[in-house]
């Protein structure tokens, strides 16, 4: 912890400023280019109150902190020179900086609002590291760990107020502030996060050739309606993708079932029941006995409730009813090759007056009932 010469405590009632003269100043946190001053006049009048003075507790980035849990992946504690950041290993089980799911899941569930707080934060992340950066080359401490922040020593006496009388004495002020502004810039706690904070908004889908924060923002800004808009497009394309998908994969269950219950339709061999089922082509001269059998019954008999009685009177169901197990044998057995290949609709007309009238609600079949609807039982 930085101990700060400056630090004074408060005054006593009889000699302390007016309380507007206590604080920094209570407006929205500056734009990034607020801190460039040009002369020493306007350093004191302008800038030199956001430094010296206490913060309000809703200034303070303690509450910001604790108020948005995302941030925690954009604004972390700055590491020695010496040690080897490793942001994969997370003791506190927070999520890795790098995949930003805190952030991401904060914009999609409001958009704008994070977006507005994104700036916020960024703001009021750098105030804070030129006020720290301020504050410690004023300090007693002269080591150089006195200059590293650690989140969790945020608050105390850098959020307090200090004397500015003595500062004013300084000839060097505008100069020492030009390289505290300076040094601030690099600091490895602004420059990662301006990092995460450009990664976040790439992720988002943010196309900016934009390098400084404020110009992302802007940018982000104005091109948010679209961003949102190509969002939803995208969003539309995956569940149209993902539909396609379950219909294949439900086009796919169908063919299986109607080739089993095909298989379970044929009549056991003659040498007694259960005795021998056929296997590959048998299975394919079968049913083409089955189904030209059960055709000519059809167009005879009318049977009532029979699966190809619909079919009948369209002779090109014929052909395509009786090398079915055939054609459902090569594009089961070749899914890859088929199964961006759209099925002959007579085919699935066949498919589908084969399996039983409630398959698409049920899924299912029961080969008794199927076997009655055949006239098999």
């Amino acid at each position: 912890m930085v101990s700060l010469s400056l630090f004074s405590s408060r005054r006593s009632a009889s000699k302390q400023r007016p309380a507007n003269a206590e604080h920094v100043p209570d407006k929205p946190c500056p734009r990034l280019d607020f801190w460039i001053s040009g002369a020493r006049d306007d350093l004191i009048d302008r800038i030199l109150p956001h430094m010296t003075r206490a913060y309000r507790e809703n200034q303070s980035f303690t509450t910001l902190r604790e108020e948005k849990a995302w941030v925690v992946e954009l604004v972390q504690s700055e590491s020695g020179e010496d040690d080897e950041e490793d942001e994969d290993d997370d003791e506190d089980g927070d999520p890795e900086p790098q995949s930003l799911a805190r952030c991401k899941a904060a914009f999609e569930n409001s958009p704008q609002t994070m977006v507005d707080d994104l700036v916020l934060v960024s703001r009021s992340w750098f105030r804070f590291l030129l006020r720290h950066t301020f504050r410690a080359r004023y300090s007693k401490a002269t080591d150089r760990d006195s200059a590293r922040l650690a989140l969790e020593d945020l608050g105390g006496d850098f959020d307090s107020r200090i004397d500015e009388k003595s500062l004013l004495k300084r000839p060097t002020l505008y100069k020492d502030y030009k390289d505290i502004y300076k040094e601030t810039k690099s600091r490895s706690g602004w420059t990662k996060h301006c990092d995460r904070v450009k990664s976040l908004c790439l992720m988002i889908g943010l196309q900016t050739s934009s390098t400084k924060l404020e110009a992302i923002f802007e940018d982000l800004q104005r091109n948010l309606p679209q961003i949102l808009h190509d969002r939803m497009a995208e969003m539309q394309r995956m569940a149209t993708s993902l539909q396609d998908e379950l219909e294949v994969h439900r086009l796919d269950e169908s063919l299986k079932a109607c080739r089993e219950l095909m298989e379970k339709l044929l009549p056991d061999d003659a040498k007694g029941k259960g005795a021998y089922r056929p296997r590959g082509q048998e299975y394919g001269r079968r049913w083409r006995e089955l189904y030209a059998k059960e055709w000519q019954r059809c167009k005879r008999e009318r049977p009532r409730g029979h699966p190809l009685l619909k079919l009948v009177n369209d002779d090109t169901c014929f052909p395509v009813g009786q090398n079915l197990y055939g054609t459902l044998s090569e594009r089961i057995h070749n899914h890859q090759q088929h199964r961006d290949q759209e099925l002959d609709g007579t085919v699935l007309r066949v498919v589908f007056s084969i399996l039983p009238p409630d398959w698409e609600e049920t899924r299912r079949w029961d080969l008794s009932t199927e076997k009655g609807r055949w006239g098999l039982a």
